[in-house]
């Protein structure tokens, strides 16, 4: 009898199958931990699915404890087990007795081949779910297949039916990667092309793979001026050309140059990010963690603004002065906002003023106009400008006409 049965990568032994320990390392206990928790998910998504009920709390278990089970995704057995034991409390919850297993690896070789099709894909479909979600998007058809897919797991059907039920899960497996689309280039622009260094540099490094942007940004900001590192590799390759990333983390470390009283530097960093992505945050603001900027053309943030954590801007908003008519006067005063932690400010929103500050986990609407404090949790807003829409042929203007209708004007 083997130890572990494991074939869930294209790495494994002797392209086969892994049975004594993982080629990537596992070892027997976690591979059994691993099977373990995907039997608690199938009893899971069963017990929803008897009562037809589902849970935000149980539609998180089943998703992130399919993603821990992905290949060498979590070693750490106690994890696995803590998580297995939640969902296993969760499940309790539904009420009723613990269904019945199917047998993940045995059966006819047919069989066995097409329901492990389906469970990889849905692990795979549940590292994208999981991404999208911790950036605050998720799709309630995405989250609802992964009880039909693993209620599906755990019943017998023809090749026919496997296919069918395999392509259906295809389709799904496509929305959630239009949904991680979306919730990347929400949160870090639209990716460009971009140059990505080969070379290795001097020093602590750490190498990065996966789809995670939002780790990513997080690492990028924990590590900004501190001599180490950062490689990409393979999956996470493509995080070079999201301009929201490239803005953060050039701001990041030319923040820390500004900070030494480095001359010139920072802000040749800060322009060269401004002239690739069309975001310009002075290196002076001081910016909190987990700072998203969503599509981010256009938005302008000023030298002495001060962002909490949290905070989440949209493209096109202005976190400037009042007036900068005093010149040179003003160097080392307060002139831009504060903004707390928590804060959502929408598109094309203008915030102004040194005495201004935005309260934690207040909302600015889209194209607000603000030169005062705002408390926190408040939500503001503009009144929609009533459009007015004539119908019918339109009248050809002369030039005297025009000359004489003050409601023209004339843009050069």
């Amino acid at each position: 009898m083997s130890d572990m049965f494991c074939f869930q990568c294209q790495q494994t032994a002797g392209n086969k199958c892994c049975v004594s320990v993982g080629v990537c390392g596992k070892q027997p206990d976690t591979a059994a931990l691993q099977d373990e928790l995907v039997y608690e998910l199938i009893r899971l998504a069963e017990a929803a699915t008897a009562v037809g009920q589902r849970t935000q709390i149980a539609d998180r278990l089943l998703m992130d404890g399919l993603f821990i089970t992905l290949t060498n995704v979590n070693f750490d057995n106690q994890a696995i087990a803590e998580f297995t034991e939640r969902v296993r409390a969760e499940r309790e919850k539904f009420g009723g007795k613990p269904c019945a297993v199917v047998e993940l690896w045995k059966g006819a070789t047919d069989t066995v081949s097409l329901r492990s099709t389906l469970l990889f894909g849905m692990k795979g479909m549940a590292a994208y779910a999981h991404h999208a979600r911790n950036l605050g998007y998720t799709d309630d058809e995405v989250s609802a297949w992964f009880y039909k897919g693993l209620c599906a797991v755990n019943r017998p059907h023809s090749v026919e039916e496997w296919l069918s039920l395999i392509v259906e899960f295809g389709q799904v497996n496509f929305r959630c990667m239009e949904l991680l689309d979306e919730a990347n280039t929400g949160t870090f622009g639209t990716p460009q092309p971009a140059k990505v260094p080969t070379d290795i540099k001097k020093g602590p490094f750490i190498v990065v793979s996966g789809h995670d942007l939002g780790d990513l940004a997080q690492l990028l900001e924990q590590t900004a001026g501190k001599g180490i590192n950062i490689y990409t590799h393979s999956e996470m390759l493509p995080a070079h050309g999201y301009p929201g990333l490239l803005a953060i983390t050039t701001n990041r470390i030319a923040h820390e140059l500004h900070l030494l009283g480095v001359p010139l530097i920072p802000r040749m960093m800060t322009e060269y990010a401004h002239s690739k992505t069309g975001i310009d945050i002075h290196p002076g603001a001081t910016i909190g963690k987990n700072f998203f900027i969503d599509h981010g053309t256009g938005i302008v943030v000023g030298e002495t603004t001060i962002i909490g954590d949290n905070v989440k801007v949209y493209q096109g908003v202005t976190i400037g002065a009042l007036s900068t008519r005093g010149g040179q006067k003003l160097k080392g005063v307060k002139r831009h906002p504060t903004i707390e932690d928590n804060v959502i400010i929408y598109a094309g929103a203008s915030i102004l003023g040194g005495e201004t500050v935005i309260g934690r986990g207040a909302v600015i609407g889209s194209n607000a106009f603000i030169t005062s404090s705002i408390e926190p949790g408040a939500r503001v807003s503009i009144k929609n400008q009533e459009l007015s829409i004539r119908t019918g042929e339109r009248k050809e203007l002369v030039a005297s006409e025009m000359e004489t209708d003050s409601s023209w004007f004339y843009v050069i």
